[in-house]
């Protein structure tokens, strides 16, 4: 057989596998869901973990219908009921409570591209019930230096700024820290007296 030959069919069935969808060369790419860069292991894969994939779908009408669906509707209930009552599905439970399946829930709660997609998932939830886009969330951390705006204390990747809004008027007000926002603004927010008074107190 000519070297001619030899190449041609090598092309021929690398073109084949390829387009039978097994595994190719590994390729950069950039996750939809999290956004980090990684290697593909397949020409079909889209997501770099089976976490992004599932919380893309969690957070889509077709994920949040299905949800609801199984979850709140009697033959969902039913379904569940059946399942945790088969033999798998008790084989299921046992395995999950054992100290191994602890571990890998722990393992897998604690892994970083699941916290990343699961805070990603959790932001998107909230611009989309204040009526906001991702742009103006990274403007407000441009224009405050991504620090709160009353102690300016910084934000992390893991413990982002929360959004402050007006719940009278639903105005968005800027980014401000879990402590701030949830402890130290309530107590001002609806008297704003007492803010004037503290100021008076603490220049005694």
């Amino acid at each position: 057989m000519s070297l001619s030959s030899r190449t041609g069919r090598a092309q021929h069935t690398q073109a084949t596998v390829q387009k039978a969808g097994s595994p190719v060369p590994s390729e950069d790419a950039q996750c939809p869901q999290c956004h980090e860069r990684f290697s593909r292991t397949g020409n079909r894969q889209v997501y770099c973990s089976s976490a992004c994939r599932m919380a893309r779908y969690d957070a889509s009408p077709k994920g949040k219908a299905t949800q609801a669906r199984y979850a709140a509707s009697p033959e969902g209930k039913a379904r569940k009921a059946r399942y945790d009552a088969s033999p798998k599905g008790k084989a299921t439970q046992a395995r999950n409570a054992s100290p191994e399946g602890k571990a890998r829930k722990a393992r897998y709660s604690a892994s970083p591209v699941r916290l990343a997609a699961f805070r990603d998932y959790h932001l998107r939830r909230k611009l989309r019930d204040l009526g906001i886009d991702r742009d103006i969330y990274d403007g407000f951390l441009h224009d405050q230096d991504n620090r709160c705006g009353i102690c300016r204390k910084p934000g992390t990747d893991k413990l982002r700024l929360a959004i402050d809004h007006n719940h009278v008027t639903g105005r968005v007000r800027g980014l401000l820290c879990r402590n701030c926002n949830s402890r130290v603004l309530p107590m001002f927010e609806n008297d704003p007296g007492r803010a004037a008074r503290l100021v008076e107190w603490l220049d005694r």
